[in-house]
């Protein structure tokens, strides 16, 4: 663990707080573990043509905070979704870190599809939304992808998969190198993040001529995956027995493991899996520790991933052989904590297996469609660093990183601290499935050892844990079988079950603010969308609530606020301090494209100063993290111009409330800035204590140009008042 740095000591003298606020989006770590379907057909659990499937969720709340009154909600644009017929359901309570499946469903009825083959891709997808009591999001999107049309009968004798790598060689696993022969821009074509194409002159990486796979030699470019044993340079280490799987290279003592830069290389299954359909969930688990290169220790975003670790499942036909592409899985116990770095011109890759390239988003008259479909690029999330991994280190349950669940696992030989993760494998229940492990490293033009090869001499102050790979251990599958069940097409006809009715296709929304306009500042003020109106929404209307915060019509934009996302609630109560523009969205969950919007413009009178809401709050850091909570943040209910003066507040004490101190760290810190908050990071004069004052910027005010309140609490200055005395003070903002 890295040491924590020290705050200074903060004080916020300021505007007095308002009682009432408008509410915020706010979100919960909920993920979705699995989906159990129920039909109206021959009720296989299979979604089939026409039928009416009933979908029970299972939730993971993975945080220590307890939700109550949780509803789920699905929505769909597949066309191969006829209809959603009930978009929202009760939930309920969902304890700290408790796993439930939900007792009332939400449903869908599947289109008049066929599908061809058992391996063809055919599927439905649903969103799924998720709100409760104290949170109205969740911090990741969640999805339920569905198979759709199939049969399964056979294989039924019980078994699980475990491998411990303790036997010869890589036991149930077979090797899996991406990145031969891939040393040149035109070799390597296709396999890089969308934002570092070198072809696309508004990538990151435009015209970098070293943007490609691997190394200048080959003994740069090895393939890193082995069995880590007794004969490792720290002695061996393992959860269970001796071995492990690790990628990774041991160039020396174990201070110098290291990753390789440049490399693509993954390990899988070498035969498939069956998997059981008998009404128990097959699970992947394994234990793992990871170590890949990311942001903490070379420049960018806080808890932001540079290599990335991931796994990934591919279906096997009757012989065997893989068919189709490799689908990245998501877990749902520690789940993938590192957000991928999107800004680096040193580039990354991806595989092209996986059904997507480098080349498939880019449009070059958009210069701002950067993000597209892939396995490890951004905005995915991936492993880059979870349990403790270092050579020196001894197990500790608390000391796991950025696992997103804890204690902590103690295994039977060498350093660290592991941890288990889990995969839900419902959608491919009763399917023949192959699994891999994969790694993605950056491409830098030079590290500390003057070479292509590993970064081992990149970190200042000697070896570190950033770079010392992936151990994975004691890989674990329930609920398979011994022989392969038989999957087939379902070809019975039921287009005789009950349809959908009419598909939405306009949709008008409604927005009225009672009263309006206001007359107080801060006065509740009910927003009613419930006479938004279509021609057909069978699963009811969902809305979503903006301020339009530059009162241009267009929702979403970086400046707006999101008051509310998606409820079944067409009512929201909000408590304007001056003048808002609010809107409302409004979707049919069938058909999320059928949707309209409408705003209302509350107008407030000023009566009082226009930043009258200062709030002051210490920033956190994610939980379950390492990072140091060291910032703080002054934010106000609106963005706009601002002035924000430092002070030293030992000195303000010492004149008897003077605003006229000078000297190091005084001064105007933004004038005349577009902000909505303040931060303040680790203070460069540690042990003195300073204030903080905001105001509107000049030279026009829309309400108030004081520094003061106008409370009668408020100590005048020995000039008379605070303006009177930073008037005279030459560090004040003009």
């Amino acid at each position: 663990m890295r040491p924590r740095s020290a705050a200074a000591a903060l004080i916020l003298l300021a505007f007095t707080c308002a009682a009432a606020q408008d509410p915020v989006s706010s979100a919960a770590r909920i993920v979705v573990k699995s989906a159990r379907l129920t039909d109206n057909g021959d009720n296989d659990g299979f979604a089939d043509p026409h039928e009416t499937v009933n979908v029970f969720l299972t939730l993971r709340n993975v945080s220590d905070t307890p939700r109550s009154g949780v509803k789920v909600a699905i929505t769909s644009d597949d066309p191969r979704v006829d209809c959603v017929l009930t978009s929202v359901a009760a939930f309920g309570s969902l304890g700290a870190r408790e796993t439930r499946e939900g007792v009332v469903p939400v449903s869908f009825r599947v289109a008049g599809v066929a599908r061809a083959t058992p391996e063809e891709e055919l599927t439905a997808t649903l969103n799924v939304l998720i709100w409760g009591d104290d949170f109205d999001a969740l911090t990741r999107p969640q999805q339920v992808t569905v198979d759709l049309d199939l049969n399964v009968s056979g294989g039924v004798l019980s078994t699980s998969f475990t491998e411990g790598f303790e036997g010869a060689g890589f036991g149930s696993f077979t090797t899996m190198s991406l990145d031969v022969g891939r040393e040149s821009l035109v070799a390597s074509d296709g396999h890089r993040c969308q934002y570092n194409d070198p072809d696309f002159e508004n990538s990151n990486s435009y015209g970098r001529a070293q943007c490609f796979l691997g190394g200048d030699t080959p003994a740069q470019n090895g393939y890193d995956w082995h069995v880590h044993g007794l004969g490792s340079p720290d002695g061996g280490r393992a959860y269970l027995g001796n071995n492990a799987l690790h990628y990774g290279v041991h160039p020396g003592a174990p201070g110098a493991d290291t990753t390789r830069l440049r490399q693509l290389d993954a390990i899988r299954t070498n035969f498939p899996v069956n998997l059981g359909w008998n009404g128990v969930i097959s699970e992947l688990s394994f234990k793992q520790q990871v170590g890949l290169v990311d942001t903490d220790y070379v420049s960018g975003e806080p808890f932001h991933a540079v290599d990335r670790g991931i796994v990934q499942i591919q279906l096997a036909n009757a012989a065997g052989a893989g068919v189709g592409p490799w689908r990245k899985i998501s877990p749902y116990e520690n789940l993938y904590a590192s957000a991928v770095q999107d800004n680096y011109n040193n580039c990354q890759f991806d595989p092209t297996d996986d059904g997507n390239t480098e080349d498939d988003y880019f449009d070059p008259a958009d210069p701002d469609r950067r993000l597209g479909p892939s396995s490890t690029c951004a905005p995915e999330f991936v492993f880059s660093r979870e349990g403790q991994i270092f050579y020196t280190s001894t197990f500790d349950p608390a000391d796991t990183e950025f696992s997103t669940d804890g204690p902590g696992l103690q295994g039977s030989r060498g350093p660290g601290t592991w941890v288990q993760t889990k995969f839900s494998l419902d959608r491919w229940r009763g399917r023949r499935i192959r699994v891999r492990f994969l790694v993605s490293s950056l491409e830098l033009a030079f590290c500390g050892d003057g070479t292509w090869g590993s970064c081992i001499d990149f970190y200042p102050g000697g070896p570190s844990p950033a770079d010392d790979g992936w151990y994975i251990d004691d890989v674990q599958i329930s609920n398979t079988t011994i022989g392969a069940p038989t999957v087939t097409v379902d070809t019975a006809d039921r287009s005789a079950l009950p349809g959908c009715p009419a598909a939405c296709s306009s949709l008008s929304a409604s927005l009225v603010a009672d009263p309006n306009p206001s007359s107080v500042p801060g006065e509740p003020i009910v927003l009613d969308a419930s006479g938004s109106s279509a021609n057909s929404c069978p699963g009811g209307f969902l809305y979503r609530f903006w301020h339009d915060r530059d009162d241009n019509g267009v929702l979403g934009e970086p400046v707006d606020k999101m008051l509310h996302s998606w409820t079944e609630d067409p009512i929201l109560v909000v408590a304007p301090h001056h003048t808002k523009r609010y809107a409302v969205e409004v979707v049919c969950p069938s058909r999320v494209s059928c949707g309209d919007s409408a705003d209302v413009l509350l107008t407030v009178p000023c009566i009082v100063p226009y930043f009258n809401s200062l709030r002051f709050a210490k920033s956190a850091c994610p939980e379950n993290s390492s990072c140091v909570d060291y910032l703080f943040e002054i934010s106000w209910d609106a963005p706009g111009a601002v002035d924000v003066f430092t002070g030293d507040l030992d000195a303000l004490r010492a004149s008897g409330g003077a605003f006229q101190e000078t000297g190091s760290g005084v001064g105007c810190s933004w004038n005349d800035v577009f902000l909505e908050s303040y931060f303040q990071g680790p203070h460069q004069y540690p042990g003195r204590n300073f204030y903080y004052l905001v105001r509107e910027a000049g030279p026009v005010y829309a309400c108030n140009s004081s520094w003061g309140t106008g409370s009668p609490a408020e100590l005048p200055g020995a000039g008379g008042d605070r303006d009177a005395d930073l008037a005279l003070n030459p560090e004040a903002c003009p």
